[in-house]
């Protein structure tokens, strides 16, 4: 991986409870990215579940074969056990991302039905009025002054779950 970030960037990594990673889904990282043009991430077998969103610039994402050009309201959602390679798109200067590792207690389900939800696509778009932004933007506050106590797991699960709900609930098509 090459970070090629502006300093304003945000990035937290989380040691969480060991009662939270034992039974509720949790934060491993989150961040806030004003990447430059060099940014790029190669990588597999991480044991996380990451959704990224584009706020502006533009991104690439290869991932299971496909390739997907992310722009402004588009936000992905991969499984990173699997290879996966994502970056600043060749044709852009930046790519301004809010961006979300998590695991634990139903991460996987919530996954599958996404991705069923969604034709298997792992990339979806969200509508202007959409809460996935401000639930992305929640985590990270709540982790800029993390001491490892449950409470603060607890109150991160909560919002994962309606993160998670939210990712769904945009790609849903009856």
């Amino acid at each position: 991986y090459r970070i090629d970030m502006e300093p304003r960037s945000q990035w937290e990594i989380i040691s969480v409870n060991e009662a939270a990673k034992q039974n509720l889904l949790y934060v491993q990282e989150v961040g806030l990215f004003y990447s430059g043009p060099a940014y790029y991430t190669i990588r597999k077998g991480l044991d996380s579940y990451l959704i990224k969103l584009t706020l502006s610039g533009r991104g690439s994402l290869e991932y299971e074969g496909q390739t997907y050009s992310l722009n402004a309201g588009d936000f992905f959602w991969i499984d990173c056990r699997n290879p996966q390679s994502y970056r600043t798109a060749s044709q852009s200067d930046h790519w301004h991302v809010l961006w979300v590792h998590f695991y634990g207690a139903n991460a996987a389900g919530y996954y599958s039905l996404f991705r069923s939800q969604n034709s298997n696509s792992v990339v979806g778009h969200i509508p202007s009025d959409s809460i996935i932004q401000q639930y992305l933007e929640k985590l990270l506050a709540l982790y800029r002054s993390y001491k490892g106590d449950l409470h603060t797991d607890i109150q991160s699960a909560g919002l994962l779950g309606q993160l998670l709900s939210s990712c769904v609930e945009v790609v849903y098509s009856p």
